[in-house]
């Protein structure tokens, strides 16, 4: 089972410290959004 996610208005240190370690690029740039509103739209897309 494949599990999708995308991230929401992750604060700037969190994100650095996600960088740093790697995740973003694990995980994808394109998984964390701006808002809640952009990630939800994403969310449905991926479903399609």
């Amino acid at each position: 089972m494949l599990l999708k996610s995308s991230l929401a208005n992750v604060n700037e240190q969190p994100y650095h410290v996600m960088e740093k370690a790697s995740f973003i690029d694990r995980v994808g740039a394109d998984n964390f959004c701006a808002n809640i509103d952009v990630a939800l739209t994403r969310a449905a897309s991926l479903e399609k």
